[in-house]
């Protein structure tokens, strides 16, 4: 689904929300300023800056639905069926209804046109955008009908021209901009959900890789014990392997958690991988590969470094060592789906500095990316594997690479092999 298609189904398609985030304490501070303001106003408008009408029996009836709404909040659930009822009601009541009914009696004068629109503007703020669009259509259907027969007098005196030309103009922005208001809040929302849910994605793909080595490991681990024997002391090249694998599972295990921890704090919707420290790329490379070579010994045999120089940029080493993992793992599969077997240098990974930025270059021998499918490896969920992966670890590499200052390229031959070339602004130029 488009992002267009998904914000579409999320706003129109969502579950209603009757109290926005379900939060007990903004439903109770709706209900108390409704319960106060309402009385207030009363006084404001009659004693204060008097005006043509008020109602003193609206006015109440509106304060007690609410202090209703929030007494029963303390004995009952915020997602109670009863309680959300009372919340629209009141919340409909207390801003649009009474708007539309105070607008007519004063027969549209300034004072009430700007006071219809800032409750109309909360009554959208305030509760689902589904509810308000239908509370304020009824509240012009109730207040059109009944306000004629309990002001019969005031009804007569009201001229159409009130309400037409510049009144409809501002009622109109006033809907629009409540509609803007809403569509914006729940823009930031959706973001903050997608992102969240594209974490954990990624959380879960990136925890893969280390939890397939401790499987491994720990396989082998439990073979070299089963074939002890009891009572035979442990050779030095037996205790030697034990002691290794041991060390290869702990290796797994830490990297399995620096992964969760990393991917928690890169959660922020608004500010991803915010944690910086000085990365030396090197280092980086060193401990991906030896964190790639642990599931299968020929691995390592892969891949061949050139680094006549070494560079430093900021931004953290966990979260690199996983990107270039993610690339590793990448060119392993299409060196593998090409010629079914490993075989030394299918991978080559080149650090170089070349104006002031600096360059990790990964290339395979492998398979190769179609030319249509290039401008689209970097989208979630897309992947050119056939039956295996979930199109998450190079949306994961750009979105590192990106955050960190850099950028990255892709150039490929079908059945020739690919190269990725990541740049980075460098923390200490040269």
């Amino acid at each position: 689904m488009s992002s267009l298609g998904f914000i579409r189904a999320r706003l129109l398609l969502a579950p209603l929300e009757p109290v926005k985030d379900l939060s007990k304490f903004r439903l109770r501070a709706t209900c108390a300023a409704i319960a106060l303001c309402h009385p207030l106003f009363l006084w404001i408008w009659t004693v204060w800056f008097p005006q043509p009408y008020e109602s003193a029996f609206l006015r109440t009836a509106v304060s007690l639905i609410a202090i209703l709404t929030l007494v029963l909040s303390y004995s009952r659930d915020v997602t109670d069926r009863i309680v959300e009822s009372l919340y629209v009601v009141t919340v409909l009541t207390g801003t649009a209804l009474i708007a539309t009914w105070m607008y007519l009696g004063n027969q549209g004068n300034a004072v009430w046109t700007a006071s219809f629109c800032v409750m109309l503007m909360l009554h959208f703020t305030l509760t689902d955008w589904r509810f308000a669009l239908a509370g304020t259509a009824a509240s012009f259907a109730i207040c059109l009908t009944v306000f004629p027969i309990a002001e019969p007098v005031i009804w007569q005196e009201i001229k159409a021209s009130s309400f037409i030309g510049p009144p409809l103009v501002v009622l109109g922005f006033t809907i629009a901009a409540a509609f803007f208001s809403h569509f914006a809040d729940n823009n930031v929302r959706m973001v903050q959900l997608q992102t969240q849910t594209r974490a954990l994605a990624i959380a879960a793909h990136e925890v893969r890789t280390p939890l397939a080595g401790i499987e491994l490991v720990s396989g082998a681990l439990a073979a070299r014990l089963t074939e002890l024997q009891p009572g035979r002391p442990l050779k030095n090249i037996e205790l030697d392997e034990l002691r290794g694998l041991s060390s290869n599972l702990m290796q797994c295990i830490h990297s399995t958690q620096a992964i969760i921890g990393t991917q928690l704090a890169n959660a922020n919707p608004f500010n991803p991988f915010s944690h910086r420290t000085p990365v030396h790329m090197l280092a980086v490379l060193e401990q991906a590969v030896k964190q790639f070579a642990l599931s299968d010994a020929a691995r390592a045999d892969m891949v061949q470094i050139y680094a006549p120089v070494d560079f430093c940029f900021s931004g953290d080493a966990i979260t690199m060592r996983q990107v270039v993992g993610n690339l590793l793992e990448n060119a392993y599969t299409a060196v593998v789906r090409k010629s079914n077997h490993v075989f030394p240098g299918a991978i080559s990974i080149t650090l170089t500095i070349r104006q002031n930025t600096g360059e990790l270059i990964v290339s395979d021998t492998g398979i190769g990316i179609k030319k249509e499918d290039l401008s689209k490896v970097f989208r979630p969920f897309h992947t050119t594997s056939e039956g295996s992966g979930h199109g998450l670890g190079l949306t994961f590499v750009q979105s590192v690479v990106r955050a960190y200052g850099g950028a990255i390229k892709i150039d490929s031959i079908v059945n020739k092999g690919s190269t990725f070339t990541l740049r980075f602004p460098l923390l200490h130029p040269r």
